[in-house]
């Protein structure tokens, strides 16, 4: 499958449409593989917890460039809902805020694939 349209990038990745239903994260050149394989593995546990989330479909490479693949969410984002509509900011900050507390909440076995890896490697630290 070829990526599509961007939707959206960060500091770490870009976001692209990846079919009809899902996206790709596509974590940006030089950072390393494991970052994705840690990110999908904190996903699927957040989603099977129940965390308001969305589901992971797989890990892909794509140019060269490891990504982690995503069911697609319909609807405007947090960001999209605050600035059309100003005075939902404290609804917005409640589900922020709710969805943090569960993501807290969540414990994460010391058997989980990603428990003792740290996300700030050396090499990933230059990109902070």
């Amino acid at each position: 499958m070829e990526k599509g349209l961007r939707i959206a990038e960060g500091r770490t990745a870009e976001v692209f449409a990846w079919g009809e239903q899902d996206v790709l994260k596509l974590f940006r050149a030089g950072w390393p593989p494991e970052q994705a394989k840690y990110e999908a593995a904190m996903a699927e546990t957040l989603y099977a917890a129940g965390v308001p989330s969305p589901a992971t479909r797989g890990l892909v490479e794509v140019d060269g460039r490891s990504g982690v693949v995503y069911e697609r969410v319909a609807g405007p984002s947090l960001e999209q809902m605050v600035l059309s509509q100003p005075w939902r900011l404290p609804r917005a900050a409640r589900i922020l805020a709710e969805t943090q507390a569960a993501v807290q909440a969540c414990a994460v076995p010391n058997s989980h694939p990603g428990a003792a890896w740290q996300p700030f490697t050396a090499k990933s630290a230059a990109y902070r």
